[in-house]
Order: C-alpha cells, then structure tokens, then sequence
C-alpha cells in the first residue's frame, strides 16, 4: 500500500499530519537565530514534545494562550496551516520580552494569502536550502518533504508594523 507521507492540504485520512520536528534542528535554530530554549510546543502529541511545556491535539493549541510562555516551537499539522500561521502572528502581538519569541516551521509557499497576511510580518525568515527529513512518532524515518521549508520567527519587543526585514538562506546539509 502506498503511503501519502505529508498533508498538504486538508487531511483527506491519507495523509499525515503527526510528522516529528528533526532535532538537529532545534539546535540550528539556537545558533542561527539566537533563540533560547523552547518553553511550549502547541503541536506535540506528548510524547514528541521539544519543550518542557505543550498542548497535545485534545487541548488543541489554537484555541490555548501561548504568549504567557515567551519560547514557542511550533511546527503545526499542515493540513491547518493557515489557522496556525495566523495563531502565531496573533499570539506574537502579546510577546512581552525582548528574548520571547514564536519560531514558525512550514512550507514555504510564498504563493499563499496566508504567507502574505501572517509569515512576512515575522521579524525573521530562514529558508531553508534543500528538502527536510522529517520522522514518525515511531522513528520511522519519512524520505525528503515534497517541499521547501521556512522557520519564522516573530519577537517580543519588536517593529510588528512592518514586513520582515530579515531574510536568511541557510544551507543546513552536512
């Protein structure tokens, strides 16, 4: 049987949306973009969780406060991924700290309305050279995304007025 390895729409039952964040790139993201560590993960199913804090899928993390965290990861169910690029403009509004943040994984599907009304307004974008690896709860290792990937990251205290003035390619392949 074949398997649909990303949702990139709405989830139809083929496809999955419980893909894991790589680890190596939580890391990354601490050096490239000075990030400290993660507070809350919204998008865990418990027990892949990458902060100390999360919401799992019954708690449903669009509907949670995030910003009272101050370090968000949020890689979320792409079948839903405008409802969460919204959640977390929205949610970086009420960032108070200089070293809060929200840090974004999706498709970089600048093609979209979503991209344009929520990710641009990011203080920071990473685009990520190559396609990402992305694993099943299990361990079970998918094969490269069928798409590009950015990291946004919105932070507290900043210019939210504005569109991003900070665009990086980051070339993450060994």
């Amino acid at each position: 049987m074949d398997q649909v390895l990303f949702s990139t729409a709405a989830n139809d039952g083929g496809g999955r949306d419980d893909w894991q964040t790589p680890k190596w790139l939580l890391g990354a993201l601490a050096m490239w973009a000075g990030c400290p560590p993660i507070v809350l993960d919204p998008c865990s199913n418990g027990a892949n969780a990458v902060g100390p804090n999360f919401y799992t899928e019954e708690e449903n993390g669009l509907i949670q406060p995030w910003a009272k965290f101050g370090k968000i990861f949020v890689n979320p169910p792409y079948s839903g991924i405008k409802q969460w690029c919204k959640k977390a403009h929205d949610e970086s509004l009420l960032l108070q700290n200089s070293d809060d943040y929200i840090a974004l994984l999706i498709p970089a599907r600048t093609d979209t309305q979503y991209f344009h009304d929520y990710v641009i307004k990011a203080t920071q974008l990473f685009f990520l050279k190559g396609r990402l690896k992305f694993e099943l709860p299990d361990g079970t290792k998918g094969g490269s995304a069928p798409f590009p990937s950015v990291i946004a990251i919105w932070r507290g205290e900043s210019d939210r007025h504005e569109d991003c003035d900070y665009v990086q390619f980051v070339d993450w392949r060994p």
